[in-house]
């Protein structure tokens, strides 16, 4: 009763697009969220055409094992990062999670770390 009262007074918005919904995200929004996913490099995640290391790993190592991000930064996946970054948004969208972890799997199970990429001092807005 008292989430019916505050969703009365203080209804969800799409991080996104700003549209009434039920989530912190809508649909529609949520369809548009491109995952990174294909062959990918073994060191950055990097999409490449085959399976293996990008040239840039090769030429120059970078001081990590592995990279990987979940999403490009474009449209409405860039709405969403600078929403959670710089707009006090407090949580990353379920739809978004149940989404992805199909996709990626196991792959994150085993890695000493997640975390994400500090905001600057200055808002890129």
């Amino acid at each position: 009763m008292i989430k019916s009262l505050i969703d009365l007074i203080i209804p969800n918005r799409c991080y996104c697009c700003a549209k009434l919904c039920d989530s912190s995200i809508c649909r529609q929004c949520a369809d548009q969220i491109n995952v990174i996913e294909g062959n990918l490099c073994i060191i950055c995640g990097k999409p490449i055409v085959i399976d293996g290391t990008c040239l840039e790993c090769k030429k120059r190592t970078p001081s990590y094992n592995t990279a990987r991000s979940l999403i490009y930064h474009e449209g409405v996946s860039e709405k969403l990062i600078k929403a959670l970054k710089y707009e006090n948004a407090k949580r990353i969208p379920e739809e978004i999670i149940d989404k992805y972890i199909n996709i990626v799997g196991n792959e994150f199970l085993e890695c000493d770390q997640v975390t994400y990429i500090p905001s600057g001092i200055i808002n890129p807005n």
